[in-house]
């Protein structure tokens, strides 16, 4: 059976006002990130919101700054970050178009998404 890789990086995607965010909260020291339930990555049912939203907790903690993880619809999270509701997004795909409201970090999660079908189906790939 032929396959279609299709390689992804989940990134946390962080608001252009981030820099500025930073400082207005250099008191409270609190990054509020809105995401979506997506198991296993990250879940609001998930023991400590899933292991990406743990890492990304853990990369914060190392710079002095509280990680509040806020699960809401996509479409909630996306808008409330770019009216500045939230301070950006955890675990966003990369878009052409998300450039103009975000800066990405560097890649927190590497994997790869798979087709596949039944082995008695006809099915080929290219």
């Amino acid at each position: 059976m032929a396959k279609i890789y299709r390689k992804v990086l989940f990134m946390t995607m962080v608001a252009i006002t981030l820099c500025t965010s930073l400082s207005a909260h250099s008191e409270n020291r609190t990054i509020t990130l809105a995401t979506v339930n997506w198991e296993p990555f990250f879940g609001s049912n998930l023991p400590n919101g899933g292991f990406y939203t743990e890492i990304s907790k853990s990369a914060f903690e190392k710079v002095g700054y509280q990680l509040e993880t806020t699960f809401v619809p996509w479409k909630r999270a996306l808008t409330g970050a770019i009216h500045g509701n939230y301070d950006g997004l955890l675990g966003a795909y990369y878009t052409e178009d998300r450039t103009k409201y975000f800066s990405y970090t560097n890649a927190v999660y590497d994997d790869e998404l798979v087709f596949f079908s039944r082995a008695e189906d006809d099915i080929t790939f290219k």
